[in-house]
């Protein structure tokens, strides 16, 4: 009953995103996302040259220091990140942190409709005519060389441009009011 999806993981619910550890690495360009809480070597562990910091806790001209090993992190709103250990102690400047913003804002713009993709998959099929970016061989078993590179490269442009620009919504003219 309601209006909610029964099916949809917890993650997915944006009331649930406090209810979830989310440790982004902006430097290898992963975000990881954990329902319950995990100790922090657990992660170091597998990172050896990495450390976990509070992104709070990250203030121009001030050091920047690492979660302690041995404390557990816990679901909150904000992230955690996952930092080279050259950067460790270092004291922050403004390039630095606007790196970290830039690549950080990457990675959630790009992971933002990832949990759409995987419960609403939808059937692409490559566009109709040929459509190769090099127009200028005309030989045909260059053509079957390459039509497999071609399927993909047009499958990446199309869920490039769908997590751009997101689904389709309605206009007010289609609903119908009763």
């Amino acid at each position: 009953m309601g209006n909610t999806s029964s099916c949809a993981p917890l993650i997915i619910s944006s009331r649930s995103s406090s209810g979830v550890v989310k440790i982004l690495s902006p430097f290898t360009g992963t975000l990881d996302v954990f329902s319950k809480p995990i100790k922090t070597s657990d992660i170091v562990s597998q990172n050896s040259t990495h450390f976990i910091t509070d992104s709070t806790l990250l203030q121009i001209g001030h050091r920047v220091t690492a979660v302690s090993s041995h404390e557990i992190l816990r679901p909150r709103r904000h992230l955690y990140l996952l930092l080279p250990t050259d950067m460790l102690f270092s004291v922050l400047t403004q390039e630095e942190l606007d790196l970290i913003s830039e690549k950080s804002a990457e990675i959630l713009n790009e992971s933002r409709y990832n949990h759409l993709k995987r419960m609403f998959p939808v059937c692409m099929f490559p566009v109709s005519g040929d459509r190769r970016r090099n127009s200028t061989s005309v030989n045909e078993d260059d053509h079957h060389d390459h039509a497999g590179v071609e399927i993909r490269e047009t499958l990446e442009e199309k869920v490039i441009y769908e997590s751009k620009y997101g689904s389709w919504r309605p206009g007010l003219e289609t609903i119908v009011e009763s």
